[in-house]
């Protein structure tokens, strides 16, 4: 794996056109991303340090763990496989975490309190806090993650009402 280092990652961000006050909607996975030059941390850092105050960091913390045990607290139940920057906002003070058992995210910002009060059966509902993100203009940053891993293709389905989804 390459090293990235803190100015590459910057410059990454810039071509990307991410500024101050922008919803990201992050989704991760360090293997495929490089090691960071100051640890996992200085992703997140310094993507919060370019949207400012004003801005706000999302990121899905699905726990399919609670479908086969029906257990799930919100505040203590850990994001199953959604990569690094999930696992970072999870263990920080900072960030909130909506209440839904599987579909929930962890947010950072001045919208955190809203999106994590939003309350539907599912999370991609026409009221769901992934419509909300859409029609707010969220931008989906892919730090290392595939294209298959865009919790947003559920909002479609959904929509579809595709026949291999639970709805």
């Amino acid at each position: 794996m390459k090293l990235i280092t803190e100015e590459k990652y910057i410059q990454l961000i810039e071509d990307l056109e991410i500024k101050v006050g922008d919803t990201i909607f992050v989704h991760s996975d360090l293997m495929h991303l490089g090691i960071p030059e100051n640890g996992a941390k200085m992703y997140l850092d310094i993507l919060k340090k370019k949207i400012g105050k004003t801005g706000n960091i999302i990121a899905p913390a699905f726990n399919f763990n609670f479908m086969e045990t029906g257990q799930y607290d919100y505040k203590k139940s850990p994001p199953v496989m959604m990569g690094f920057i999930a696992s970072l906002m999870f263990q920080s003070n900072e960030a909130l975490r909506s209440r839904h058992p599987m579909q929930s995210i962890l947010c950072e910002g001045p919208l955190s309190a809203k999106l994590c009060n939003i309350v539907t059966r599912s999370a991609y509902a026409k009221e769901g806090v992934f419509n909300f993100l859409k029609n707010s203009n969220c931008k989906i940053l892919l730090l290392g993650a595939r294209g298959e891993h865009i919790s947003f293709s559920h909002l479609v389905e959904e929509s579809l009402s595709v026949p291999y989804q639970n709805y």
